[in-house]
């Protein structure tokens, strides 16, 4: 399932690896209430691209969260503090790219 978190403010590239809690995690998890880390794949100057692995085919949580940073769906609609929950099923011919957007910082 690819996955790209847009990064218009350029905020994870001021604060990733140099602010003390500064990530975004994006994870699935399965009906087994197990849980796999999208991998970063690659990025450009407005975010990063991520993939995960998900079977065809079943209902999946794709989880986002980040203590530091302020996200968004691709809708506009923020995510908790806790983190959001999106539901994604991967389809067999090829699945649809699931955005999030970092808005801002939290502190």
């Amino acid at each position: 399932m690819p996955i790209r978190i847009d990064d218009p403010s350029h905020v994870l590239a001021q604060n990733e690896g140099k602010t003390v809690g500064a990530h975004v995690l994006i994870a699935l998890e399965t009906p087994e209430h197990a849980y796999h880390q999208a991998q970063s794949i690659s990025q450009d100057a407005n975010g990063r691209n991520l993939v995960v692995t998900i079977p065809f085919g079943v209902p999946v949580n794709l989880l986002a969260y980040s203590s530091y940073f302020q996200l968004s769906d691709a809708t506009g609609s923020p995510l908790s503090s806790i983190g959001g929950t999106i539901t994604v099923t991967a389809a067999t011919s090829g699945s649809p790219t699931v955005h999030f957007v970092v808005t801002g910082v939290s502190r």
